[in-house]
């Protein structure tokens, strides 16, 4: 095998490859935010979508990882209810595929966008999400 740069040709190959596959992927941690929807509703909007499907964006300003590994994901963190993201422990594994270990530290601080169905519970209306292509990272 001849050697190019130090690296073997084969080797050099197979890093394309993989960078091709990550570029391909999108979700993976590390990707660059996604442009804003500009239909995204806010989490006070989407609050009021009970049984609908929609795109919401917020910035994720508080987490919590409760027991059984859900994850809540709140635009407040002064008002821990009305709305929230819940990740629950059956998708962690989900995540992980797409290099999201801790999904609780990976979205902090980020502005994201979510796809669901909105549904009510007792701490106010939430999106369960079971995938991790129903959240983007967007650019503020």
């Amino acid at each position: 095998m001849r050697i190019l740069g130090g690296i073997g040709i084969g080797s050099t190959v197979a890093l394309l490859a993989i960078a091709v596959l990550s570029v391909c992927l999108g979700v993976a941690a590390g990707a660059p935010p996604d442009k804003p929807n500009p239909n995204a509703l806010t989490f006070k909007e989407a609050a009021k979508q009970v049984g609908k499907k929609v795109t919401m964006r917020m910035e994720v300003r508080s987490t919590s990882v409760l027991v059984g590994h859900r994850l809540h994901a709140f635009p407040d963190p002064k008002i821990r209810s009305g709305f929230f993201i819940n990740i629950p422990q059956t998708a962690f594994e989900a995540f992980k595929k797409v290099n999201i270990d801790d999904p609780a530290t990976f979205y902090k601080g980020k502005t994201i966008e979510v796809t669901g169905q909105v549904v009510k519970s007792k701490e106010g209306a939430k999106i369960v999400v079971s995938d991790p292509k129903e959240i983007k990272v967007v650019a503020d």
